[in-house]
């Protein structure tokens, strides 16, 4: 006697069940893999960014750009920056208009049109530029539009370094690439996407001798972000502290201090100055 095989009931309906599941989460696997690749190109920008820092730098005798934009100083003079703005452009608008140009209205005299072109200028003006000669380099694919500039150096690569632990911070900053012992744990430039108009990109800073942030985590990749470090490489940090992911948004001089665990904390102040300025609170 031969025996039949085929699908039974029970066999039929499991299978239209799994092909349900399968078409109901299609558009969720789509999107997922969407911003997927958008975090792959991020990486790929921060990693050609920084390649064009460390080329910079070897062609002017090690020394690294300024990456505090719109605060010359002797130390960070406006020939160094990493990004700089058009001649010609001079009060207003601030420099923090052209990390970000509202395309829905005009300021400061200025038409939209003429703030995309000095978003565009500021960036071809930069001392990076001859290294990396692609505009959409500097901007993150998932940032809005009206976004030119998505990404800011951190304050100890010749930055800001002026929080109120200025005294010491602004000795462990970086001026040269001769002075990073280690490169490969060093942070040179994140994602900071902006979060509404006016939100500049000088340099980004967290303090060094006290548990605070100084500027707020950006929180733009699924609530991390990216970064690159002096060897070249890039990475993705998703923050694991409720406190980091609650805390202010992106954007502003904010200088807080999370509640505790300090994870998210302690791990960026160490990529940014090498290591803690003070006795950290041990994690509960």
């Amino acid at each position: 006697m031969i025996k039949r095989i085929g699908l039974t009931r029970i066999d039929f309906v499991v299978a239209v069940v799994c092909v349900v599941f399968v078409l109901a989460n299609v558009p969720v696997i789509v999107a997922g893999g969407r911003q997927r690749a958008k975090l792959e190109v991020c990486m790929a920008n921060l990693r050609a960014l920084t390649s064009a820092w460390s080329m910079y730098a070897d062609d002017n005798d090690g020394k690294i750009p300024g990456s505090d934009i719109g605060f010359a100083t002797g130390n960070n003079p406006r020939s160094s920056w990493w990004i700089d703005w058009p001649d010609g452009v001079t009060g207003t608008p601030s420099y923090s208009v052209f990390s970000y140009v509202d395309l829905t209205r005009p300021i400061a005299g200025y038409t939209v049109a003429q703030l995309i072109d000095h978003a565009k200028d500021a960036i071809k003006a930069g001392r990076l530029w001859p290294y990396i000669e692609d505009l959409s380099s500097y901007k993150c694919p998932t940032s809005r539009l009206g976004d030119y500039q998505s990404y800011a150096m951190v304050d100890s690569m010749n930055g800001w370094c002026m929080w109120s632990d200025a005294t010491i911070t602004t000795k462990k900053k970086i001026a040269t690439k001769m002075q990073l012992s280690t490169s490969a744990d060093r942070i040179v430039l994140l994602c900071e996407c902006p979060q509404y108009f006016g939100d500049g990109k000088g340099s980004w800073g967290v303090f060094y001798t006290k548990e605070w942030f100084a500027d707020s985590p950006p929180k733009h990749h699924d609530q991390g972000t990216t970064l690159s470090f002096a060897d070249g490489h890039s990475e993705y940090w998703k923050w694991k502290n409720k406190t980091t992911i609650d805390g202010p948004y992106n954007g502003g001089w904010l200088g807080w201090r999370p509640g505790p665990p300090y994870d998210d904390l302690h791990r960026l102040q160490i990529g940014v100055w090498g290591d803690l300025g003070y006795t950290p609170t041990p994690s509960p």
